[in-house]
């Protein structure tokens, strides 16, 4: 009535107020514990319907809009009032519906918006007769597409022209999901490599393809680079004649590139081999010597390390060789976790310098005579 007391609620209204039966809202008053001073007035002037929505705070309510009693949080209500008068009396009848969940959804899908809206990957939606619905700031800047304009242009605008790309393109209209790169036409003309994410999606009865677009030219480039450098790598340690080693301390393993792999195993490739079997290999006069030359190295005395020692080949040989490496890697408390380095067989220049050794030790002799 319009001092605020109630005269009738539903089932939902008690179960809201947590209220087994009617007789129990004697204490309720709809402009106390609810409507504001302000509002409370404005329903004593209007017979038009008024529409609030109102935050309640849990924690601070006392008895009234409690649905578990002690709950915390803040409750959204959205409350419809209307001001009907019969013969003479004043009714106002109120709908009240707790909109908390719907409220919260709204939120995540704004934040949702923002964070597309504001990704460097460019994100569309696109219609299934190839319009766009929808562009985010980063497609809008790379296609140089108004975002409120954007479906008056198709999909396929985008593209480059390569007749390949056009037709992986309409895979994302017909599977569910797809993955694909493509080249694509910025608005000033430039060319650039996309990778692109499709997924078919569909909300109140219409569908769309979603497609992700991450520009990936930068590093193509550098796995080109990279690739580059290796084959560069590759020539220059051939050349040398140098084998290259990766040690894994994790791991317990030693990785031998082609050239050192023949130490190890018949098969010429590169080969990964445990730590205690490549310590069992060197010689045992000059086991020592190379572990504390490597252990100094792992423990930080020294930035790199030289070790010569001799080694027993699969094929049963002794070769001499000759390890350089350093540490590349540590964790978190500063502990060595990966040694790179090279290793050289100098075998052959050992028989020569025993060779001329020899030749000058027989020309002393010959002088002597």
């Amino acid at each position: 009535d319009t001092s605020g007391a109630p005269k009738y609620a539903n089932k939902s209204m008690l179960n809201l107020l947590g209220l087994c039966k009617f007789e129990q809202m004697s204490e309720f008053n709809l402009f106390v514990h609810l409507l504001n001073s302000e509002h409370a007035e404005a329903l004593n002037h209007t017979k038009e319907a008024i529409k609030l929505e109102i935050s309640l705070d849990l924690g601070h309510a006392k008895k009234l809009w409690l649905p578990v009693v002690g709950a915390s949080g803040v409750l959204t209500l959205e409350v419809r009032v209307r001001k009907l008068v019969l013969h003479n009396r004043a009714t106002f009848v109120t709908i009240i519906n707790d909109v908390s969940h719907t409220r919260k959804l709204m939120q995540h899908m704004e934040l949702l918006e923002a964070a597309v809206s504001r990704s460097a990957v460019a994100v569309l939606l696109v219609k299934p007769d190839h319009s766009i619905y929808y562009i985010n700031y980063a497609a809008s800047e790379w296609f140089s597409i108004e975002r409120d304009s954007c479906e008056k242009h198709l999909v396929e605008e985008l593209l480059s022209g390569n007749q390949k790309d056009l037709k992986s393109l309409q895979r994302i209209f017909t599977e569910r999901y797809s993955s694909f790169t493509a080249e694509f036409k910025t608005g000033v003309g430039s060319i650039f490599t996309a990778a692109v994410h499709g997924s078919i999606i569909s909300s109140g009865g219409q569908k769309m393809t979603c497609l992700f677009v991450e520009d990936i030219s930068m590093r193509l480039r550098a796995q080109e680079e990279l690739r580059e450098s290796e084959e560069r790598l590759s020539l220059a340690v051939k050349g040398a004649d140098l084998g290259l080693l990766d040690w894994d301390i994790r791991e317990q393993r030693i990785q031998f590139s082609a050239a050192s792999a023949a130490f190890f195993s018949n098969k010429g490739d590169s080969v990964s081999v445990p730590i205690d079997e490549w310590e069992a290999r060197i010689v045992e006069e000059d086991r020592m010597v190379a572990l504390q030359k490597i252990s100094d190295c792992l423990s930080g005395n020294s930035k790199e390390y030289i070790s010569r020692y001799r080694l027993k080949a699969e094929d049963g040989s002794i070769r001499n060789v000759v390890d350089t490496g350093t540490v590349i890697e540590f964790d978190s408390h500063g502990k060595s976790l990966r040694v790179v380095g090279t290793q050289r067989d100098e075998t052959e220049e050992k028989m020569w310098e025993l060779k001329l050794l020899e030749a000058k030790r027989h020309a002393e002799e010959s002088d002597r005579l």
